[in-house]
C-alpha cells in the first residue's frame, strides 16, 4: 500500500481501511498520521512496543492511536495518570503504558 510507503505496522494508528474505496474508518486519521520524517519514539503500549511522534501528551497520543480518550483509563509506567494530568504528561521514549478501555453492556 503506497500511502504507508516508510512506516511499518507498529507505527500505524488502529483503523480499519478499505482498499477498494481508498478510504479508513477515522476520519482524523490523515491528521493524526506524521509524515515519516516525523521523530517518532519508542513506546510499548499494552505489551506491544508501539511508535508515536515525539513531544505528545498522553491525550494527543490517545487520539494519535485512534483510541476515544472518554472511554479509557491509563497507566504510565506503572503508575494511574489522572485525567487532569493528560494534557501535562508528556511521552516520552520507554515509556510503557496500560489503556484499559471501558466496555458498556449488561
Amino acid at each position: 500500500m503506497e500511502w504507508l510507503e516508510g512506516w511499518n505496522a507498529a507505527e500505524v494508528p488502529l483503523v480499519e481501511y478499505n482498499e477498494g474505496r481508498k478510504t479508513v474508518s477515522n476520519p482524523g486519521f490523515p491528521q493524526a498520521m506524521p509524515s515519516p520524517e516525523t521523530e517518532t519514539i519508542d513506546i510499548v503500549v499494552n505489551g506491544e512496543p508501539r511508535r508515536a511522534p515525539a513531544g505528545l501528551v498522553l491525550e494527543d497520543l490517545l487520539r494519535f492511536l485512534g483510541i476515544d480518550p472518554s472511554r479509557v483509563a491509563v497507566e504510565r509506567n506503572r503508575d494511574i495518570v489522572r485525567r487532569p494530568d493528560w494534557n501535562s504528561t508528556t511521552i516520552h521514549s520507554g515509556d510503557r503504558l496500560e489503556i484499559v478501555q471501558f466496555v458498556g453492556g449488561g
